[in-house]
């Protein structure tokens, strides 16, 4: 930080003077370094989870281009809060102005890969779920047009959505040295559609699961009827029935034996990505609701005047100006370990092909 006495001017401490500030060139160092090594490990997880992919026998992985692309935007994400690790970037522009992504390049990058990434994982989760929607409730095979369709979408969207963030937007280092989204504009241009596409997703989920859940109740009671019947004399009428119940439970047995892990962590990565998006909107909001009336914030700035700026003897007052620190860091901390959560889908299959292989 720069020396805040000469930007102090005519103010008394601990506020400074607006007009020895640029308003332009950037728009706090408190979150742990530890998410950024979680997204190393991460990061070594998905990408070891690829190699196994390319490496081991279609049969033993069961990869599909909805995983492979799954994974890549889970990366992609990860690279948003690696890339800062390696660059070590100034936050600050000066004594009260962060850093943004004009004034600093790794801010550019680290932002539009977080931005891309969170979109691109959003995406793929919800194309994931429709496809599985689609074969288990619908007995629907997506073929080359759905294949087509979601490469366009699922890497098109994130794209287009991460280009408006930027331009309409921005991105600055808010905290932490990773930069992220800005209040101004960020709900219509980003979390709205994102939001949008992460409760379609689990709209699809728990229609699949209720589905699963009904076939497999029918199964159960056309089983006892059948049981039933033939304790007396034979019954036909309910043969064809209770053959297509069998059927119909059998199919869904094993699509759920093959996809449940990549639902399960598709699951958590929409519910992470979730949580990250209502925790930005709140801190905008907050933000907003403070700059409309400042009288929310009198008794704060006051005690900052009485006790010469000592901010640790005013954080009582400050209640409600901002977003509590430990749900920050429980975001970060959440998004950072979604590349481990990510290995949980291929560990057994690897593992029982890397057993065959030896």
């Amino acid at each position: 930080m720069a020396n805040t006495t000469e930007g102090r001017g005519l103010c008394v401490a601990p506020f400074l003077q607006l007009s020895r500030f640029p308003l332009e060139g950037g728009y706090f160092k408190t979150i742990p370094k530890v998410s950024k090594w979680l997204n190393v490990v991460g990061m070594v997880c998905t990408l070891s989870l690829l190699i196994s992919f390319t490496i081991l026998p279609v049969q033993r992985t069961s990869r599909h281009y909805l995983t492979v692309c799954f994974i890549i935007a889970v990366c992609i994400l990860q690279l948003g809060f690696i890339i800062p690790l390696g660059a070590q970037p100034d936050q600050c522009h000066d004594a009260i102005t962060p850093n943004d992504m004009f004034s600093d390049l790794t801010c550019a990058f680290s932002g539009a890969t977080l931005l891309a990434g969170g979109f691109a994982a959003i995406s793929w989760g919800f194309l994931r779920s429709l496809s599985i929607h689609l074969q288990i409730c619908w007995q629907v095979v997506p073929g080359p047009k759905f294949f087509w369709t979601s490469l366009l979408a699922g890497w098109g969207l994130p794209i287009l959505f991460a280009s408006i963030a930027l331009a309409r937007t921005g991105v600055s280092y808010r905290f932490g040295d990773t930069c992220h989204i800005n209040h101004d504009k960020a709900l219509q241009d980003y979390w709205g559609p994102l939001l949008a596409f992460a409760a379609v997703s689990t709209v699809l989920q728990f229609a699949t699961l209720g589905y699963c859940i009904r076939v497999y109740i029918r199964a159960l009671f056309q089983d006892d009827s059948r049981s039933q019947g033939s304790l007396g004399l034979p019954s036909y009428n309910g043969s064809v029935k209770t053959v297509t119940a069998k059927q119909a439970y059998r199919r869904v047995q094993k699509a759920i034996a093959v996809q449940w892990r990549g639902i399960v962590v598709v699951v958590i990565i929409i519910v992470n990505v979730v949580f990250l998006a209502v925790v930005f909107v709140s801190m905008d909001s907050t933000e907003q609701s403070v700059m409309q009336d400042f009288g929310k914030a009198e008794p704060w700035l006051s005690c900052l005047v009485i006790n010469g700026g000592d901010k640790n003897a005013c954080l009582s007052k400050a209640k409600g100006l901002a977003t509590p620190e430990p749900t920050v860091m429980a975001v970060l901390i959440l998004m950072s370990v979604s590349g481990n959560l990510r290995r949980i889908y291929g560990r057994e299959k690897v593992l029982g092909a890397d057993s065959e292989m030896i």
